[in-house]
């Protein structure tokens, strides 16, 4: 009976101390100049965004959350036929921006947790399209 309290606290101390493995957020966003209400799940880029863009508005069109590459490849789908396929390593990753199977935007990029890092220009309609990605 002890071994069995042992073996059980063993596990427990291992469950905590390791790490919890990383996340990665997608967030797909169209950047134009008609006009919308502000979508909260914004916030956090759209500082970014005017500055990069300078666009005056930008709509929420999809997210995503995936676990971060374990040395191969993690798709992420996203809205009408898009999606990224993020290859590399933890959070050092080539990513590449396909819609359907055109490939629209490669680029390698390291992120760090809470930071976005923007990726975008993708020309869409009278606007352009925009992928955010933040580790968690």
């Amino acid at each position: 009976m002890k071994t069995k309290w042992l073996a059980g606290c063993l596990w427990l101390l291992l469950a905590i101390a390791a790490p919890a493995a990383d996340q990665i957020h997608a967030l797909m966003i169209e950047a134009s100049n008609e006009p919308a209400v502000i979508d909260r799940r914004l916030e956090k880029v759209e500082y970014k965004l005017r500055r990069v863009f300078g666009f005056p508005y930008y709509h929420f069109v999809a997210e995503q959350t995936v676990m971060a590459p374990a040395d191969g490849q993690v798709t992420v789908p996203l809205a009408n036929g898009h999606r990224l396929i993020l290859s590399g390593k933890g959070l050092r990753v080539t990513v590449q921006w396909f819609k359907n199977d055109e490939i629209l935007l490669t680029t390698k990029v390291s992120l760090n947790k809470g930071s976005p890092v923007v990726l975008g220009g993708v020309p869409h309609g009278d606007g352009t399209l925009i992928v955010a990605l933040t580790a968690q």
